[in-house]
């Protein structure tokens, strides 16, 4: 969404030269003419792990989640976390099985979707909270999500080996049978979710690149199309209620991307992408909290977490005139207290990533990082959700790299 506006900024100096007398003071107002564009969520990085894809994040409260990894086509490996996703703990672990989905009903009942090496896929369900499972299910075939609204009703998506015959079957006595409802060739069926015993979504993706979401409003006896996107695959869907609900999913060009939704599906609002990423999951627990899983085409994986629904926290002003040179101003104000504008410029059209670092050295935030074209750029960091204390920024474009301090004070 782009808009264009007046900014009036008022700017008061004080100068001591020979021909003003100390301290004398200046009055000016710029009017500069902007083009905003409603860049950035507060999307923060909370997890990292190397040589891994994060393939699926379920919460059940504000503390208690689990997370499949995959390492490979045939490596997976189980976390929980008791503390909100700050650290995991491992679970289990195969040498021949990756982990596809997660999904726990409570503290203790969880199912788990599994892929080996040769394309069978299997379901697994717990009744200890992920400390031992049991085999529900081996097919020939990959479980790609499983959800549950109650110990009994459940649904899992499935696709072929070939990866775009797509189907969607129930089960009504926690998983023991299953029941087909819906199957469509060249389309893979990624991930379901229902937010009560009739209204459920579907997202998907087509052989040729379309992001498809499907809608039932019968318990998944029948699906009808509700939202399509060309170039898009959609990974992962989430609804808090009937009508608020998150999805994720990677462009053709490998674009990881978030969307929101507020009327049920109908139209989406994106709030965070990212390059050469795969968004795979987004789970909230209500309006505010949730948790995106990710992995980069470098074989990185993250937890991102938002604390405010995933909104939108700044906008990135920019200017017509093209810099002589690359700059990343200081921060004002500075101290701040919770909220800071960030200004930089480029002289080229540069791949650029500006980060919020502690006094640690550990990344905290990514707030911008994507490609921008030449140009002047403003972005807001609402640090309402850390300490009071001295951090970095650093912005890295192109070959130019450069890091100021700033101070928090609550």
């Amino acid at each position: 969404m782009k808009n264009q506006f007046i900014l009036q900024l008022t700017i008061i100096n004080f100068i001591n030269t020979e021909i003003m007398k100390p301290a004398a003071k200046v009055l000016l107002s710029l009017f500069v003419l902007f083009q905003v564009t409603i860049l950035y969520s507060q999307w923060t990085v909370q997890y990292t792990s190397n040589n891994a894809s994060f393939n699926s994040v379920h919460f059940i409260d504000i503390n208690t989640g689990w997370l499949a990894v995959s390492s490979g086509t045939s490596t997976g490996t189980l976390y929980k976390s008791t503390n909100g996703g700050n650290t995991w703990n491992t679970l289990c672990f195969s040498t021949d099985t990756a982990f596809k989905s997660v999904f726990f009903l409570n503290q203790s009942t969880g199912w788990l979707a599994t892929k080996s090496g040769n394309g069978t896929g299997g379901l697994y369900k717990s009744t200890n909270g992920g400390n031992t499972w049991t085999i529900q299910l081996w097919a020939s075939y990959t479980v790609t999500s499983v959800y549950f609204i109650d110990q009994n009703t459940g649904w899992r998506t499935n696709i072929s080996s070939s990866g775009f015959i797509g189907e969607i079957e129930k089960s009504t006595n926690g998983g023991n049978t299953w029941n087909s409802q819906y199957v469509l060739i060249d389309t893979a069926f990624n991930s379901v979710f229902f937010i009560n015993q009739n209204t459920g979504w579907l997202a998907t993706k087509s052989s040729s690149g379309f992001g498809r979401i499907f809608k039932s409003t019968n318990g998944g006896n029948t699906w009808n199309t509700q939202y399509t996107m060309s170039g898009n695959g959609f990974n992962s869907i989430h609804f808090i209620d009937n009508n608020t609900g998150w999805l994720a999913g990677t462009s053709g060009t490998g674009i990881g991307g978030v969307s929101k939704s507020t009327n049920g599906g109908n139209t989406w609002t994106v709030q965070f992408n990212l390059n050469n990423t795969a968004f795979n999951s987004v789970d909230f627990i209500n309006q505010s909290t949730g948790w995106l899983a990710a992995a980069s085409n470098t074989g990185t994986g993250t937890i991102y977490k938002s604390t405010n629904g995933g909104t939108q926290t700044g906008i990135e002003p920019v200017s017509n005139n093209i810099p002589l040179d690359y700059e990343l101003y200081q921060n004002y104000p500075n101290p701040f207290n919770p909220v800071t504008i960030i200004n930089y410029q480029l002289a080229m059209s540069s791949d650029v990533k500006l980060s919020i670092y502690d006094v640690m050295g550990r990344e905290i935030a990514v707030l911008v990082n994507q490609m921008r074209n030449a140009g002047s750029y403003s972005i807001i960091w609402d640090a309402s959700n850390y300490p009071s204390g001295i951090y970095l920024y650093t912005i890295k474009a192109g070959s130019y790299m450069k890091t100021r301090r700033m101070v928090l004070v609550k």
